[in-house]
């Protein structure tokens, strides 16, 4: 059963990474159709931040809050519903919670 709590946490990493980068992070995340996906989602933390990390580092994002947002929206994003980061645990400097 998916959690729409966890389900509107991945959804807000989507928008998140949209409105930062005016890119989608996959066209469609579903393991046997994307190959970035696929790879995202077998990938550990650390990759998962690199990939992050590769993206914004192409768009030009290179500044001091970049770290926390990839971090924050690696754990957005973990493809295993139960392990995704809470709301109250999503940090962006300079955004009060």
């Amino acid at each position: 059963m998916i959690d729409p709590y966890s389900a509107d946490i991945w959804s807000l990493g989507i928008v998140l990474i949209a409105l930062i980068t005016t890119h989608f992070p996959w066209e469609i995340a579903i393991p046997e159709v994307s190959h970035n996906f696929r790879e995202f989602s077998k990938s550990d933390f650390s990759n998962r931040c690199m990939y992050f990390c590769e993206m914004m580092d192409s768009l030009g994002f290179v500044d001091d809050i970049t770290e926390h947002i990839i971090i924050s929206l690696v754990g957005m994003l973990n493809p295993n519903n139960p392990n995704r980061r809470e709301i109250s645990r999503v940090v962006i400097p300079g955004i009060e919670k």
